[in-house]
């Protein structure tokens, strides 16, 4: 453990304030290698584990940190390096027993500074607990995460779709500066991320201000559509961030799509064509099928894949 190196806590991971504890987890959108980092967890810890850890900042050296928590707690530099040394660079989940029960950390909680930069930081103020410590009830004391779901309109008409559209117009729709004021109020109180859906959230009349003020507050949600985009629209999320996406596709025979989701029939090759630009412009994106009895032929629905164009 060379003390003279900088360590940072792990991008990949956020700490937040849980009222009777302190949680570790993993951010949604993380820019960092995979392997370095334990995807989709949280665990609850020890409201001083946060504290110390909050001393990672980036701006210091290993010896500075030790120092500085050294002080913050009145315990010795040497206890706290021995603490310390647990976290940094473990290759594994690491556990550590308190009062008969497992603190579960991720792998790799410090890592050494070098290029990576982190969303957030924090200070040791921010995991004071003044009430008993709570480290087995499963529910949340507060919220972190939430699903915004702007609109149930569409751009198709799924045969099995369970949505309720017969109310869906825009006079009906939240306010754009209401929902604004969501999404700050969101990144306000810590929340780690926000999740969009619908309906066809970018059918929604104010969707360019919606998800550029998501970006704006560091929230970059996967977008699952239907709906074949141009190259400008696809820009504009590029320019903002938005560059994970979902194209949902039930098919690749034109056919059994305009019977399922009740389109015209040049659909299929207007949805392969966005597919295109999404790999032209390097986009980060997946495709999703629903299998129903209508497209669950092999012979129908996987030979085409096989031969994808636009003709």
């Amino acid at each position: 453990m060379n003390r003279d190196k900088i360590y940072i806590l792990n991008p990949a991971y956020f700490l937040r304030n849980d009222v009777r504890r302190a949680l570790i987890g993993t951010f949604d959108d993380c820019d960092i290698e995979l392997e370095k980092y334990d995807y989709n967890i949280l665990f609850f810890i020890h409201p001083i584990n946060a504290q110390m850890l909050s001393f990672f900042d980036g701006m210091k050296t290993l010896s500075q940190c030790i120092s500085e928590i050294s002080e913050y707690f009145d315990i010795s530099e040497d206890e706290i390096s021995d603490i310390i040394s647990n976290y940094i660079e473990n290759k594994e989940k690491l556990y550590i027993n308190y009062n008969n029960e497992d603190i579960i950390f991720p792998k790799n909680v410090l890592i050494e500074k070098q290029n990576y930069v982190r969303k957030e930081f924090y200070n040791p103020e921010q995991f004071i607990v003044n009430e008993d410590i709570d480290l087995t009830s499963t529910r949340l004391y507060k919220p972190i995460r939430a699903v915004f779901e702007l609109t149930l309109n569409c751009y198709t008409d799924c045969i099995y779709c369970y949505a309720d559209r017969k109310q869906q117009n825009e006079n009906n729709y939240l306010p754009l500066k209401k929902i604004i004021s969501i999404i700050r109020e969101a990144k306000s109180l810590g929340f780690t991320s926000i999740e969009v859906n619908g309906g066809e959230v970018l059918i929604h009349p104010h969707w360019k201000e919606i998800f550029k003020e998501l970006s704006d507050n560091g929230y970059r949600p996967l977008i699952s559509t239907k709906l074949p985009l141009d190259k400008k629209a696809l820009e504009y999320l590029s320019e903002i961030g938005m560059t994970k996406l979902q194209i949902s596709l039930d098919s690749v025979n034109s056919t059994t799509l305009t019977k399922m989701l009740n389109v015209k029939t040049e659909y299929r090759n207007e949805i392969l064509e966005t597919m295109q630009i999404l790999d032209e412009m390097k986009f980060d994106w997946q495709v999703n099928t629903v299998i129903t009895k209508f497209n669950s032929s092999l012979d129908d629905e996987i030979k085409p894949l096989n031969c994808l164009s636009l003709k």
